[in-house]
């Protein structure tokens, strides 16, 4: 059976993944229906060409910072932007709603652009548009909702008032981290999984 929701009770709406999904969406769309040489175009413009930046390209097509904030909104095809949607429509209301929707905007974009600007670091003279929101979703947010770390996501129904201070954040993704070295990790998933 496949999820339609995280089963993470949450205090208030979350806004900002409505927000992404929808600009994503509409941006998709507004994508199928270009024509493929204006389709090239709008992809060398608004996806991340990283030879723009770092590669040969910046000689003869310089390019302002810009996609590497609006490659996280568009999207290679029809699987790509329902999986990542999806991911983000199961796992972002939980983190939204922890972090507070200003936070998670911003946790959101640094994530993507994080993810742009290595992914352009490390394949510098790319001409290949890279585009999508896997990296402002995928790494970071799955893991800090994860039940390993049980901070942002917590599967009681009795949520805390309280937010977590980065220091526990630290320190708690510090016990997570040294549990996988020593190879406990699976471990205690089963035991998190049998107490929730």
């Amino acid at each position: 059976m496949f999820p339609w929701a995280a089963p993470v009770a949450r205090r208030y709406p979350p806004i900002v993944v409505w927000t992404v999904v929808g600009i994503s969406v509409l941006a998709f769309l507004y994508q199928v229906g270009l024509p493929p040489r204006v389709l090239d175009r709008f992809l060398f413009d608004f996806a991340l060409v990283p030879s723009r930046f770092f590669g040969q390209l910046r000689l003869i097509a310089p390019s302002d910072w810009a996609p590497f904030l609006t490659n996280i909104f568009l999207h290679g095809g029809w699987l790509h932007v329902i999986l990542n949607m999806w991911t983000l429509w199961i796992v972002g209301p939980a983190v939204e709603d922890r972090l507070g929707p200003a936070r998670f905007a911003l946790f959101y974009l640094f994530c993507g652009v994080a993810a742009g600007l290595a992914h352009a670091l490390a394949n510098p003279d790319s001409v290949v548009p890279a585009l999508g929101a896997s990296g402002a979703i995928d790494p970071p947010p799955v893991e800090l909702v994860h039940p390993e770390v049980c901070l942002l996501a917590d599967r009681r129904t009795d949520m805390p008032k309280k937010r977590h201070k980065p220091e526990e954040i630290v320190a708690k993704l510090r016990q997570v981290g040294k549990r996988c070295s020593e190879g406990t990790f699976s471990r205690v998933r089963r035991q998190s999984m049998l107490e929730a």
